[in-house]
């Protein structure tokens, strides 16, 4: 189990970050706290969605600022002595993250929240799990406590490269794809 657990150690860390947002928001739903900063899915939020353009240019300046912070961040702390607790409090940040939205999203659609979120987030979520795990493989192979030391520039290159790829596609679709799909599936939906 503990063998397991080590294979699997970040995607465990995300589900149990999606179980403690998940938590975090029935709390607030029992004691009916309002929280309209997380609650993308009220029907005034969609409804002015669905009214506004959104600029490509300005929406994909925003996302490379966003999604290069975590990038250049994750690869700066991949080779020093806290590269694991600080990769782990990013992957349970995501998850919290993730359950939170996932939660907001059943409460105001019941089960089909369920596919409105996982359509909302993909396809970008695909290519940024990509690069992350490439990040992540470049510790377990060339980090300060490397579990299989392979000390090669070329391969770290490679690494870097393939991730900065996956990186720019998710970029890409975040800026000039999802705002497209999230309009047509809200337009879709009944509020």
């Amino acid at each position: 189990m503990k063998h397991l657990f080590a294979k699997y150690e970040y995607f465990c860390v995300f589900l149990f970050g999606i179980i403690a947002g998940t938590c975090y928001v029935n709390l607030v739903a029992k004691y009916q706290i309002a929280l309209p900063v997380f609650d993308i899915y009220q029907s005034t939020y969609l409804t002015n969605l669905a009214d506004t353009s959104v600029q490509p240019k300005h929406l994909l300046l925003y996302v490379v600022k966003l999604r290069m912070r975590d990038y250049l961040l994750l690869w700066a702390v991949q080779f020093t002595a806290f590269s694991g607790i600080i990769s782990g409090g990013y992957i349970l940040f995501v998850g919290i993250g993730a359950g939170i939205f996932l939660s907001y999203a059943v409460i105001h659609f019941g089960l089909i929240g369920i596919v409105i979120y996982l359509l909302s987030i993909l396809p970008q979520y695909i290519f940024y799990g990509i690069c992350i795990y490439m990040i992540f493989i470049c510790k377990k192979r060339h980090g300060m406590y490397a579990i299989e030391p392979q000390r090669s520039s070329r391969s770290i290159i490679i690494l870097i490269m393939i991730s900065f790829l996956m990186l720019t596609l998710g970029i890409y679709l975040e800026a000039y794809f999802n705002p497209v799909l999230i309009k047509w599936i809200y337009g879709h939906i009944s509020f």
